[in-house]
């Protein structure tokens, strides 16, 4: 059996490339820090807080067909990293909202587009009707 080993990934990167204008506006950190660990570890330290620029990599933040699958957070200097959201939750909740994505009048309108039943006085005949 081999013993598992926890490292500590600290990685600094420059910015080399340069973004035209049609890019809009675009902001960019010259030097970063990329810091990695598993959700046990970063939720054992609750007193930590994010420092702006960082990103916090959880290594095994979901689990996708019993694959891990890394989540992110960016620091912002002032708030405790274990209350942070993950860079997908605002999106997820977006994605989770049904009611936002259309009005009730559209949801009505489609809804009642066609209604279909089988006719009472013929059970073999299958009714198409746009009224309600």
């Amino acid at each position: 059996m081999s013993e598992n080993i926890v490292a500590r990934i600290d990685a600094t990167f420059e910015n080399t490339l340069q973004l035209g204008a049609e890019v809009g506006a675009v902001t960019h950190i010259e030097k970063s820090k990329i810091l990695c660990n598993t959700t046990e570890y970063w939720n054992s330290h609750p007193q930590l807080v994010s420092k702006e620029g960082y990103l916090y990599v959880y290594t095994d933040y979901k689990q996708v067909d019993n694959e891990d699958v890394p989540g992110m957070k960016v620091g912002d200097g002032t708030s405790y990293l274990i209350d942070m959201p993950f860079m997908d939750a605002p999106l997820d909740a977006h994605v989770a909202d049904s009611v936002k994505h259309i009005t009730d009048a559209e949801r009505t309108f489609w809804n009642n587009k066609v209604r279909c039943f089988v006719d009472p006085e013929n059970e073999e005949n299958l009714v198409f009707s746009t009224t309600e």
